[in-house]
């Protein structure tokens, strides 16, 4: 092995999980659980596994233990600043202040729902699994973001007679006298 090689060993793939280079990547794949987590104060460049962050790459701490399995955006370079002039606020921000708050086009992995959710068990499925609304069926505002499941169509609500649930007249008399 170069010394290069050996030097980027040592350094944890930022792919990784998603990393498409596999066994042949020369830097390092985590496959062990990280002892110190959550106090592991490496977050994304430490040589072993930490569970997934549920915000993935919408994460705003760059502090963040956990992993980030798509990259995440850069924080913005700078913030908006409040300038007073007599008898006059302006309010203004950087250009790059205004492209960061737009979110980034999907790829093409995560445009495709994965077709087993919500059973889906890959750990390492690259399709999209929507994050349920806590309120399910029930949520009452319009204007969410979250998954919600569809309503069971008539046919599911309508009761049908099934052969198991028929009680036999003669065994209910017999029993009862």
């Amino acid at each position: 092995m170069t010394p290069l090689k050996q030097v980027k060993a040592k350094e944890r793939c930022k792919f990784w999980p998603a990393c498409v280079n596999g066994n042949s990547c020369q830097y390092h794949h985590p496959t062990q659980p990280c002892k110190l987590f959550p106090q592991c104060k490496f977050s994304d460049k430490c040589l072993y596994i930490h569970p997934n962050c549920k915000y993935d790459a919408k994460c705003s701490r760059p502090d963040c233990p956990y992993t980030h399995a798509t990259r995440r955006l850069t924080p913005a370079v700078g913030l908006p600043q409040v300038l007073s002039l007599p008898h006059q606020v302006i309010v203004s921000a950087p250009p790059s202040y205004h492209q960061s708050l737009v979110p980034p086009p999907p790829t093409s992995s995560s445009k495709k729902q994965c077709l087993y959710y919500p059973n889906c068990t890959n750990m390492n499925c690259s399709f999209y699994h929507p994050t349920p609304c806590r309120f399910g069926m029930s949520c009452r505002n319009r204007f969410c973001t979250y998954y919600h499941p569809t309503p069971p169509t008539k046919d599911k609500l309508k009761w049908s007679k099934s052969i198991d649930t028929t009680v036999d007249k003669t065994k209910i008399s017999t029993s009862s006298s």
